[in-house]
């Protein structure tokens, strides 16, 4: 299984460094203002490659040789580590072309307990406000939901779309929603937390379904 640490920001196109009097807001997202966002964001993208390069060679003194940078491309830059890689990305906001969404990520974790150790807590702070888990196989949602519904806990709450391609779940007293997909399985909360509160508040997540409500949080297909 593969766990991610992921955060996003939005800010909009014309506060961007790079941005312009002469510059025209995008009014819809193709490769042209796709091309043109990444081109006016790319120092501040290698700013912030910089930035979390020179933290982990001083939180993990990491060697020159165990840190490889891979260069921008196309609004797109990452670090990787022995540990776990890192990567940036810029982008437009589907929905809202005037807007760029920042989306940075720790996935590809070798070592789990540097991610909980505290040189990781310094580089990150709290800049992740999900833990994302891709799933082996496909989950069977609609027999998911079914099992969750059989319930009607007044601390359970569940929404989910017609056609169950998605499901979420908050639990009373744990901090965050739930969301499942057929392949992913994420824990978001509002506001950002350390990375140890945020997988402590994931496993506390998993327990509580499991133990209170004996529901599996993976339920395959076939």
């Amino acid at each position: 299984m593969n766990v991610a640490l992921v955060g996003q920001r939005i800010d909009r196109v014309r506060d961007l460094a790079g941005f312009k009097i002469s510059h025209r807001v995008p009014v819809e997202v193709n490769d042209f203002s796709e091309a043109f966002v990444a081109r006016i964001a790319a120092d501040q993208l290698d700013a912030d490659l910089n930035e979390i390069y020179d933290k982990l060679r001083t939180q993990f003194r990491f060697r020159r040789a165990e840190l490889n940078v891979e260069k921008l491309v196309e609004g797109r830059g990452s670090i990787a580590t022995p540990y776990f890689e890192y990567s940036v990305v810029v982008s437009l906001n589907p929905t809202d072309p005037s807007q760029v969404i920042w989306h940075r990520q720790v996935a590809e974790i070798r070592e789990s307990n540097q991610i909980l150790a505290e040189p990781f807590a310094a580089v990150f702070g709290s800049l992740f406000n999900t833990v994302e888990l891709a799933l082996p196989q496909a989950v069977d949602l609609e027999a998911f939901i079914d099992r969750v519904e059989e319930f009607e806990s007044e601390q359970l709450t569940l929404s989910y779309d017609r056609d169950a391609t998605w499901c979420r779940l908050s639990l009373a007293g744990i901090a965050g929603e739930m969301e499942v997909t057929a392949q992913t399985l994420s824990l978001v909360q509002r506001n950002p937390k350390s990375p140890g509160l945020l997988l402590r508040s994931f496993l506390d997540f998993q327990t509580a379904l499991i133990e209170t409500y004996d529901v599996e949080m993976i339920a395959f297909n076939g």
